[in-house]
């Protein structure tokens, strides 16, 4: 069922769910990894993500298991795979705080303009540099084969819904992330 480059992107834990409300179109994908190739024997992928405090790890899916679990894909069949390789080239990145800190600073400037509701993905801009959250991984191991996210833009849980909206990713597995679930 899956594929190597698909996205997983994994929905808020109870603590987490106040930042999925802040940014639109509405989400509630909170941590977004990249599978990389199945593991020998099926029951397993490698993944590619990046995580609070340690940045850039390869890891497996399984460490995911029992937790609900959205997987998208790129229409372009060869795109994913081609993206699972150029996600290692980010394999000693920082996490990037830097980045967290701007999209809040500007969510903070978006308030006072217009009030509490959801900001606008588009109105997120990035900040190039070494260290990536994990949105950013995804959509940098994209950017050389198909463009997620515009140019500019943060990468945000919000953007990679637009990306699926705008038919860049479709939706090919929704639920609990099981055994079955892997060997597909």
């Amino acid at each position: 069922m899956f594929k190597s480059g698909d996205i997983v992107g994994l929905k808020a834990l109870w603590w987490q769910r106040w930042m999925t409300w802040l940014t639109s179109p509405p989400t509630d994908r909170i941590h977004f990894l990249l599978l990389g190739m199945p593991v020998p024997g099926g029951n397993d992928w490698i993944i590619y993500e990046s995580l609070v405090s340690r940045g850039v790890r390869v890891g497996r899916i399984s460490w995911y298991l029992g937790q609900h679990a959205k997987v998208y894909r790129s229409p372009d069949p060869n795109v994913g795979r081609l993206a699972a390789f150029e996600a290692s080239i980010y394999g000693r990145a920082k996490f990037d705080y830097v980045l967290i800190l701007s999209v809040l600073w500007i969510a903070i400037k978006y308030w006072c303009q217009h009030g509490p509701k959801r900001i606008p993905y588009y109105e997120l801009t990035d900040l190039p540099n070494r260290s990536l959250w994990c949105v950013e991984l995804v959509i940098k191991a994209y950017e050389k084969y198909v463009r997620l996210v515009p140019e500019g833009i943060a990468a945000t849980p919000s953007a990679i819904e637009q990306a699926r909206l705008d038919g860049k990713l479709t939706t090919i597995f929704e639920g609990i992330l099981t055994h079955e679930v892997l060997n597909g």
